[in-house]
């Protein structure tokens, strides 16, 4: 009895942590790749597509490559190369959430007012924003604290076309650095911040502060250089 008891636990240690690596290492990375686009879809009515992801279950890096929303009509809307999470277990402990870092490279997104005046992010939006009004927020209910290490959005691009004119107004923005250090919203705890961005492909706005939420302030220095108000004054 004792030798069979020692076999089935000899068996378990075994199997579990095999389990639990093929799990992280391939089941979960198939199952976002292949169910979260069909539950986008059927849920919000979302075209999602997504590229490769891998997921490390020692580490918890979660890595998702070419993430693509688009419109029925194929167009992209909001595009991103690369995401990439550095999730940290041991935050748990503390009864917090930490993130050691968030990464976002080269993300793009197309705004767009068509003829009638209607944003196209609030119709691609349109069943999610829906469901979100029909559900009762519970206030009462705790939430860990959240802090993040490092967050950053590298090559970030966009651009705001208006068609209600009778030449279509365009204008395009990026690449957008952005980088946080630090981030918590819990009392006096201070992130640092970091801007660089380029409108119409030339530096025009950098941004280098700190911040603290709790109480709010903000300390910095914000360098605006050679806007185009020229353009931007005529469309307006």
């Amino acid at each position: 009895m004792v030798t069979k008891s020692l076999k089935s636990i000899w068996f378990w240690l075994v199997t579990l942590p095999f389990i639990y690596m093929a799990s992280g290492f391939f089941l979960l990375p198939w199952l976002l790749q292949s169910y979260t686009p069909s539950f986008l879809q059927e849920k919000y009515h979302l075209n999602l597509s997504l590229g490769a992801i891998t997921f490390n279950p020692l580490t918890y890096e979660l890595h998702v490559n070419d993430a693509v929303l688009k419109t029925d009509a194929q167009e992209p809307v909001i595009a991103l190369k690369h995401f990439y999470i550095d999730y940290s277990p041991s935050g748990l402990f503390k009864k917090e959430i930490i993130i050691k870092t968030i990464l976002l490279e080269e993300p793009f997104i197309d705004f767009q007012l068509d003829n009638t005046g209607a944003f196209n992010l609030l119709k691609l939006f349109s069943a999610f924003t829906a469901t979100e009004e029909n559900v009762t927020s519970d206030t009462s209910s705790n939430t860990l604290p959240l802090s993040i290490k490092h967050f950053e959005i590298n090559g970030a691009k966009g651009k705001f076309t208006d068609f209600r004119l009778s030449s279509p107004f365009v204008y395009e923005f990026g690449p957008l650095q952005y980088t946080i250090n630090n981030l918590s919203f819990d009392k006096d705890s201070l992130s640092i911040h970091a801007l660089k961005l380029a409108l119409q492909n030339q530096d025009k706005i950098a941004l280098a502060s700190s911040v603290t939420f709790d109480p709010l302030k903000i300390h910095g220095q914000l360098d605006i250089n050679h806007l185009p108000l020229p353009s931007l004054w005529g469309y307006f």
